[in-house]
């Protein structure tokens, strides 16, 4: 389905991707519409699904204990059922922070955040080497978050009304 979208919802889309817990009122200060033309054009961003999600993003301070690792999986074999099940298996791990199907020599990245590095070993260990559908998987730690954001800049490209 497509989503329509006017440079006002454009707007309001950069500003709530980089902090969504404005106030319609100081929302209306940055985008030239009224509180309540605010509310509305959020609700309707979030109903047809331009919004999808709104999360709290965890400090440095508060991660620097977890141990991240950037993981590339390549699969024994690429039938659609095989695919498929696998996919489902990591997108339910909690651990699985974000998960990619790529191309080139790997079929899936991920992004794993564990408590410590016995706790990342254990789940790679259980889902990763222990899968019947994965063929190899390489590791690179991540020692420094340098930027870590979700929010993808919406410009008047992406304008249809």
């Amino acid at each position: 389905m497509a989503i329509e979208l006017d440079q006002l919802d454009v707007q309001l889309l950069n500003v709530v991707q980089h902090d969504n817990q404005l106030t319609a009122a100081q929302l209306s200060e940055k985008i030239p519409l009224s509180p309540s033309a605010v509310l509305r054009r959020l609700t309707r961003l979030r109903n047809t699904g331009a919004i999808t999600q709104e999360v709290a993003v965890l400090s440095d301070e508060f991660l620097r204990s977890r141990v991240s690792g950037v993981v590339h999986v390549q699969m024994k074999q690429h039938s659609p059922d095989v695919v498929r099940a696998l996919k489902a298996a990591l997108i339910d791990q909690p651990q699985v922070q974000l998960m990619f199907e790529i191309s080139g020599t790997f079929d899936l990245l991920l992004l794993i955040v564990e408590r410590d590095l016995a706790a990342f070993v254990a789940f790679t260990d259980e889902a990763l080497a222990g899968s019947p559908h994965v063929h190899r998987f390489e590791t690179s730690f991540v020692k420094t978050r340098l930027k870590a954001t979700l929010a993808i800049p919406v410009d008047g490209r992406d304008v249809t009304g």
